[in-house]
């Protein structure tokens, strides 16, 4: 059995709505209620059109210095090491990145890995934004980003503040991979 709650609404409010109920659309308010509601959140949806192709579990992001980006719900975008680049570094010892708060632009630097070999591979920002969180347990266990790229291996959480424009300059998994295919186990051209 469903609980009801009761919704207080103005008496203006109340006025237009049996004014709409006349018409015949709606057969009582709690139908044209619904109805709002549905449609506001397809406002929503459509005013966010451009982040709902992310928002499946499967669609992540690419760019050509091998980071990776995957909105979540909230609109943040997770950023991590591609499992190509991951395997052309071996192993990982050491994530440095950029602190909770501070500004990244898209392209630009925002960290540094450091390999068992000593070599500093220096991760690239898929979007512009302010960084949101950084992933504890990659700075306490760096292999993850090996192990498990594209889930506990994330590196952290970006707040976008140009997604709209920015997503455009990323390439899908199928244009990453043909880019990599031109690569031949390298990691640049």
């Amino acid at each position: 059995m469903r609980d009801w709650t009761t919704v207080s609404l103005r008496k203006e409010l109340v006025k237009e709505i049996q004014k709409i109920l006349r018409t015949g659309r709606y057969t009582s308010i709690s139908e044209f209620v619904s109805e709002a509601v549905r449609l506001r959140i397809e406002e929503v949806s459509l005013s966010r059109s451009y982040v709902s192709l992310l928002l499946r579990d499967e669609q992540i992001l690419y760019t050509q210095k091998h980071t990776w980006a995957k909105i979540d719900l909230e609109g943040n975008v997770k950023v991590g090491l591609s499992d190509y680049a991951g395997k052309q570094l071996k192993t990982i010892v050491q994530v440095q990145t950029a602190a909770v708060g501070q500004e990244v632009d898209q392209k630009e630097p925002f960290g540094i890995l450091e390999t068992t070999s000593k070599f500093m591979f220096v991760l690239s920002a898929p979007m512009s934004g302010e960084i949101r969180e950084v992933n504890k347990r990659v700075m306490d266990e760096p292999y993850v980003i090996n192990e498990d790229p594209y889930e506990s291996g994330w590196i952290v959480k970006i707040e976008p503040t140009n997604l709209k424009e920015e997503i455009k300059e990323l390439l899908d998994s199928r244009e990453y991979e043909k880019w990599v295919k031109e690569l031949r186990g390298r990691l640049c051209p």
